[in-house]
């Protein structure tokens, strides 16, 4: 038999039965051998093309549990206000930005956060309107809850303050923010009035972005009619998605989820998702206790006990995986209590039911995760993004419970399986980053080792949507989705992970990003 290509250097597996390897055969998109380099030598002669390493180094393709693809891929083209300093900077970006853009089209201003301009705040309708009067314009919080709107869009979606989370003026007029419960339904709403090639047009955009950084496998959570229109051309991607449906709204509203368990083929595959509660930055995150300086707010719970049990008991009795955003100890509770009962009832081994983010659990809580075979969709840059490498981002709604926040360690020595993520595009799609964030936790008590980073975004993730079979290390029969590094991550001090540049990503056996041209023993690759 000829193979394809050979790859001769230092392979990191992931596997721990065989960590490293120094030879690699791929054949139709599989990989067909790992050895050693010696045996590796010796396959020369029937490789059509070999590739040496030299001083770079190859691990397994990286996987993403958790992006959101729409609105991310169409956000990808709206102006980023991340770096102005107060609300008049960010108009006068906007604006501008807005000026590039044909009338009546939606103008997307992303990755804000009121916490860090001078004015603490969101901007209110009047002051964007003062942006554009002729586009819609979509104030997008970082942390994808809170929203505003210009007066044109409020209108293009018949906001009304009669809806629980839209907020109003004086005059009872929506006033331009949206707040939970309504973000969902409403950012749903919004993201509907847009075509299928948007949503196919901001995937590849996405996946671009995605491959530049050795992320070969995407955990698309998506409303089903973007979901939909975005697999209707899965075979022309370079990477594979994992399908994630996320509901609407509340659990009581089960159409989406029946819609989908009538596409058995589709149902097999996907995950569905819902939310427990909203979110830190929303204050409204569901806490055990209040809100630091709101002693009535303990945050919000989209569900009764009773809605959530009968949305996950009608998924888990389908023999389907569920997943809840849960953020707050309170939302953590819930889930665990609502799992629980319906393990007792309906016993499945192996299930694999997840949580979302796991923000700010108790210790109990993570024990009882561990005892009911729960696993976790986590992303270590919320440290950085939203919790603060000091944790100030969250203690001034939390106060000193933001050291429960993100406990990897305390998670990991339970036995909890995490898989890593980036819920793209509240934190960048950068596994390596990720893992040096990780590894620096500011709680010293709670930081990780490179190789369990490395499994979270790897192995792990593959085994956290049941792909493990297929993605997540470099073994005999798996798809040969590989990223090769130009510098070794075991070989640079931990704050210089980051910096580590991608040199190629490979999926199915081909480049898709970068080059190996200098490493080919004659022929070519590409």
């Amino acid at each position: 038999m000829k193979y394809d290509c050979l790859y001769l250097g230092k392979l990191y597996t992931m596997n721990r039965k065989m960590p490293i390897a120094g030879a690699m055969g791929v054949k139709d998109g599989k990989i067909t051998y790992v050895e050693t380099r010696a045996e590796g030598e010796a396959m020369k002669v029937l490789s059509e093309r070999v590739y040496d390493l030299k001083d770079r180094v190859l691990f397994p393709g990286f996987l993403d549990t958790h992006v959101h693809v729409m609105p991310s891929g169409i956000l990808m083209k709206g102006c980023d206000v991340s770096g102005a300093k107060n609300i008049a900077e960010i108009q006068e970006m906007v604006r501008a930005y807005a000026k590039t853009i044909p009338e009546g089209e939606w103008v997307y201003a992303t990755h804000f956060q009121d916490k860090k301009i001078e004015e603490k705040r969101f901007l209110n309708r009047e002051e964007l309107d003062a942006i554009s009067t002729r586009h819609p314009v979509f104030l997008y919080h970082n942390d994808c809850h809170p929203y505003a709107f210009n007066s044109m869009a409020i209108d293009i979606l018949g906001l009304s303050a009669d809806k629980e989370g839209v907020l109003s003026d004086e005059t009872g007029r929506p006033n331009g923010m949206v707040v939970d419960p309504a973000c969902a339904d409403v950012g749903e709403q919004a993201f509907a009035l847009l075509g299928d090639r948007e949503f196919v047009e901001g995937f590849r955009r996405l996946e671009n972005y995605a491959l530049q950084n050795g992320v070969t496998t995407i955990f698309a959570k998506e409303y089903l009619f973007a979901l939909k229109a975005i697999l209707k051309e899965r075979d022309t991607y370079k990477t594979t998605i994992k399908p994630m449906m996320r509901t609407p709204g509340g659990c009581e509203d089960h159409r989406d989820l029946d819609a989908l368990l009538c596409d058995p083929d589709l149902a097999k595959e996907t995950t569905v998702c819902t939310f427990i509660d909203g979110a830190f930055d929303g204050w409204s995150a569901s806490n055990f206790e209040p809100y630091e300086g709101q002693p009535d707010n303990f945050g919000i719970l989209y569900n009764t006990e009773e809605e959530l049990y009968r949305f996950l008991k009608k998924v888990h009795d389908h023999g389907m995986q569920y997943s809840c955003h849960a953020i707050g100890d309170y939302a953590i509770e819930r889930f665990l209590d609502v799992t629980e009962r319906i393990l007792e009832e309906s016993p499945r081994k192996d299930h694999r039911h997840r949580i979302e983010h796991f923000e700010m659990p108790t210790k109990y809580q993570i024990k009882r995760a561990a005892k009911a075979g729960v696993a976790l969709g986590m992303q270590p840059l919320l440290l950085e993004v939203c919790e603060g490498m000091d944790m100030e981002g969250y203690r001034i709604f939390v106060g000193d419970r933001v050291k429960r926040c993100s406990p990897y360690r305390s998670i990991l020595d339970e036995g909890v399986l995490v898989g890593g993520g980036s819920d793209f595009s509240v934190t960048p799609m950068k596994p390596l980053h990720a893992i040096c964030i990780a590894m620096q936790h500011p709680v010293e008590s709670e930081r990780i080792s490179l190789r369990e980073g490395l499994e979270m975004y790897t192995v792990n993730a593959a085994k956290l949507g049941f792909l493990e079979n297929r993605k997540g290390m470099l073994r005999e029969g798996l798809d040969a989705d590989f990223v090769v590094l130009e510098k070794n991550p075991y070989a640079v001090p931990t704050r210089e992970l980051s910096d580590i540049k991608v040199a190629a990503t490979v999926t199915g056996g081909t480049v898709v990003y970068g080059s190996l041209k200098e490493l080919e023993a004659g022929g070519s690759y590409e």
